[in-house]
């Protein structure tokens, strides 16, 4: 069987990354399991805290999820936390021994992104290694996998990140925003339906 392992900087990355990749993984049986960093910053007052909004996504989704973000300090501060997150890496890969990680692509710029896929690099580079999308953050992209998504598919990513009130006016989360970018990634596939891309960092094939 299968084991996945998402990796986000901040609570939202994986779900508007690679949501509906995610589903189907979870779809196909295998196990999932989501890696949290450290909890975006809220922009809607009133709301739940971001890190209780992704305990409940995770739960609507059936993904075990692991935190260390009061280890792990503030949003944009995680390069002051290298060794710390590469040994939580190196602790996650021994626990959860898993075939493929999902962590964010070499294109991005946001600071916190660069340091989990630099730490996560370290850690996982003998796993297969694919690197989800941030356009808000990318300086350009040039994914190398496409991943199909169904009506029914993108309709639950759009539901796994409905849960996260404290976001709902950034410009990345609206549901437009996430239908476009779908649309625009399936064109590049040839398909009338939606899609995730993907950067293979590594690809790993080993003899069982």
């Amino acid at each position: 069987m299968t084991t996945v392992l998402g990796i986000s900087p901040h609570t939202d990355d994986l779900e508007l990354g690679a949501g509906g990749t995610i589903i189907r993984h979870l779809d196909a049986g295998h196990t999932v399991f989501h890696v949290v960093c450290t909890e975006a910053i809220p922009v809607v007052a009133g709301t739940e805290t971001p890190f209780e909004e992704c305990e409940k996504a995770a739960k609507w989704a059936g993904i075990s999820l692991f935190s260390r973000k009061h280890l792990l300090g503030a949003t944009r501060n995680l390069h002051q936390h290298r060794q710390e997150l590469l040994d939580w890496f190196l602790a996650l890969k021994q626990t959860l021994n898993p075939d493929l990680v999902y962590i964010p692509s070499s294109f991005t710029t946001h600071q916190d992104h660069v340091t989990v896929y630099e730490e996560g690099f370290r850690a996982f580079k003998d796993r297969s290694l694919h690197g989800y999308e941030d356009p808000w953050n990318n300086r350009s992209f040039s994914p190398t996998r496409f991943v199909e998504l169904d009506r029914g598919l993108v309709g639950r990513k759009v539901l796994w990140l409905s849960h996260y009130k404290s976001q709902s006016t950034r410009e990345y989360m609206r549901m437009m925003s996430v239908l476009s970018l779908g649309k625009s990634r399936a064109l590049a596939m040839g398909s009338r339906n939606w899609a995730e891309a993907f950067e293979v960092i590594r690809e790993v094939d080993r003899i069982v």
